[in-house]
């Protein structure tokens, strides 16, 4: 957000009304979700093995409201997004290189515009790999599977 912020890639006079439409309430959204990650990580590293959450949860799912108006506002940020792809050459070029170049190509544009909020998850490669040590069940880490995409996404865009 900080490069579109601080370059010509878009306009001066549309580049505030774009990132306050295509980031709508990311700020809000990174406060809940950092404060659900420190409560995870604190849960995990006070034991080896960690077989409930669900407490957690059920403490921070009252607070998701930030992420239930993103959801609703996210057709317009799309709307944004795509048209400014549409009209700004220099903006498709821009998003042709920070995210396709950096390997996120099999991932949609929504995952990426949320690279700020999917930072802070937790890292989901340090999971145990051998079968013996699994925490978590097969069809569950296939469901999980693209938040590690999007881990090594974010990883790949902080070079």
């Amino acid at each position: 957000m900080s490069r579109l912020q601080e370059s010509e890639v878009i306009p001066s006079e549309r580049r505030k009304a774009f990132i306050q439409q295509v980031f709508w309430n990311i700020r809000e959204i990174l406060v809940v979700n950092t404060r659900l990650r420190d409560a995870l990580s604190k849960r995990q590293k006070s034991y080896a093995v960690v077989d409930r959450i669900g407490d957690i949860f059920l403490e921070h799912v009252p607070h998701f409201g930030p992420f239930v108006a993103y959801g609703a506002h996210q057709l317009y940020g799309k709307y944004e997004f795509e048209r400014e792809k549409g009209q700004n050459p220099t903006f498709a070029a821009f998003v042709e290189v920070r995210f396709f170049a950096l390997g996120c190509v099999s991932l949609l544009i929504s995952p990426c515009r949320l690279r700020s909020v999917c930072q802070s998850h937790v890292n989901l490669s340090s999971m145990p790999s051998s079968p013996n040590r699994q925490l978590v069940s097969p069809g569950t880490r296939s469901c999980l599977k693209p938040y590690s995409n999007i881990h090594r996404m974010t990883v790949l865009t902080k070079r």
